[in-house]
């Protein structure tokens, strides 16, 4: 077996030279800016993680990136994800996220087969998270070490799946603090794609505490949502994946019942969002006041 987690945390970021800003995070990879409290270094096909108070790397021995690899660093959400996307026959996602402190580390590992009786792609792996951590004096590389010390060496698992139009809803096996449980997840439009984007893959059961969603407005329209709810009162941003700009919103939270608003310049609203935020999962009506378009949307608690 090989061995084997997650929108930005403010609404605009200065671009610098050396860090590149969207919506997805801020690139920590090859640079020393200041916002990067920990960076990646590429040394050929070696990437060592460094803090910016040490001068020797954080694990000992650096993760390879290969020729059907692709290794990024962001730092996004006060955490820092490294992200290995393998593009051979069937796809992976690998994904390993800390805090500053270290102490906070989250894994999972996903990857793609293809059910050859009925003819349909399917995904399975494993989630994993320890609230006392301990990297220091770590001799081995990143995901290795997430493996075998977050994971318990618990291997991934496949599980029943099921498609309900382009999405794909399974499960995996969940391994936090040493106990062993089970996460339902879904992989948006999955149907016929050979390759699901890591922001598309939603949360639906025993979830990790997050703030981000995915999901599609009029099941067509993929979009990402980021919501602070703070005493019943809500202030965040979405934006549509064919465009990443970002565009905030404000409401309120009342007995499940959630409502977001767009305002335009003048403080006039463009648009709503409302909807019964149930668990880890929002379901209502998205309504565009200028235009009068009425389309259902659904939100998922995202996975990354």
């Amino acid at each position: 077996m090989k061995a084997c987690k997650f929108l930005v945390s403010c609404f605009f970021l200065l671009i610098l030279t050396t860090v590149t800003a969207t919506a997805s995070g801020i690139s920590c990879l090859n640079t020393v800016d200041k916002d990067c409290h920990y960076t990646a270094i590429n040394k050929g096909d070696d990437i060592y993680i460094y803090s910016s108070k040490h001068s020797v790397p954080v694990f000992s021995i650096p993760e390879f990136e290969s020729s059907v690899e692709t290794l990024s660093f962001l730092k996004k959400d006060k955490k820092y994800w490294l992200i290995k996307e393998t593009s051979n026959s069937n796809k992976s996602k690998e994904v390993l996220s800390f805090n500053d402190e270290l102490n906070e580390v989250e894994y999972f590992y996903l990857t793609s087969d293809i059910d050859i009786k009925k003819s349909n792609k399917y995904w399975y792996g494993i989630y994993c998270f320890l609230s006392n951590a301990s990297i220091s004096d770590s001799a081995t590389s990143p995901f290795e070490w997430a493996f075998a010390n977050v994971c318990q060496k618990h291997p991934e698992t496949q599980s029943q799946y099921k498609y309900v139009g382009n999405d794909l809803f399974f499960s995996v096996d969940s391994i936090v603090d040493g106990e062993i449980g089970k996460m339902q997840l879904i992989a948006l439009n999955a149907k016929d794609n050979d390759n699901v984007n890591i922001t598309n893959f939603g949360c639906l059961v025993n979830c990790p505490s997050a703030k981000r969603f995915t999901g599609k407005i009029n099941d067509k329209y993929v979009i990402k949502m980021f919501l602070n709810i703070d005493k019943g009162m809500i202030d965040g941003y979405y934006y549509y994946d064919k465009t990443g700009v970002i565009i905030p919103v404000k409401g309120m939270v009342k007995n499940k019942r959630i409502t977001l608003n767009v305002d335009g310049l003048v403080g006039e609203t463009k648009e709503t969002f409302v909807g019964i935020l149930d668990n880890n999962k929002v379901n209502g009506v998205w309504n565009n006041k200028l235009s009068n378009a009425k389309h259902p949307f659904v939100l998922y608690q995202s996975l990354y």
